[in-house]
């Protein structure tokens, strides 16, 4: 096809604005001049036409296969998304539930302390109770030992505990 059109008009420099060109280009006369180009021009777009076509099938195909991976590209940014999410959460929670262990552990040693607190104060006091219940037996040797014992455990492990203070002066008022 393009056999048919002259090679100036083929040039890759192909300007009208150069005079040498403008003169071979309109050195016919005007009517057959345009009558020729106006073939040159029908040739051209015929040619563009049967190669748009050839091509049109592979352009459709390369634009779909463009779409199927941009919903595909879509779909793997959200799932990256929701795992990153649920990375942070899971890092969350073992960085919590890690720093939660010393805690934990020191609250274990001081319910500990409490309770063996607790379980002197309860010594105590039943051993105040015990000797009331001497003291009405009549058992004096018994309930100073206890009394004794008594005072030795609020010395030795109940020092500066307000609840037992009353108990401690009851029992030196024995």
């Amino acid at each position: 096809v393009f056999r048919e059109v002259p090679a100036l008009f083929q040039h890759k420099n192909f300007s009208l604005a150069e005079p040498r060109i403008f003169a071979k280009v309109v050195s016919e006369s005007p009517e057959e001049r345009q009558e020729q180009l106006t073939s040159y021009l029908d040739l051209v777009e015929v040619c563009l036409l049967h190669q748009i076509s050839s091509r049109q099938d592979a352009f459709f195909e390369a634009l779909s296969n463009l779409q199927a991976l941009q919903k595909d590209v879509t779909v793997a940014c959200s799932k990256v998304h929701t795992l990153r999410t649920g990375v942070r959460g899971m890092q969350a929670n073992m960085v919590s539930g890690t720093m939660k262990v010393p805690q934990l552990a020191r609250r274990k040693g001081n319910l500990m302390d409490l309770q063996a607190v607790l379980e002197q104060v309860t010594k105590v006091t039943d051993a105040r109770d015990a000797v009331e219940a001497l003291f009405t037996a009549e058992d004096f040797a018994g309930a100073l030992g206890l009394i004794a014992e008594a005072q030795r455990t609020i010395k030795e492990h109940l020092q500066g505990v307000k609840c037992v203070e009353v108990i401690a002066k009851q029992l030196t008022d024995y």
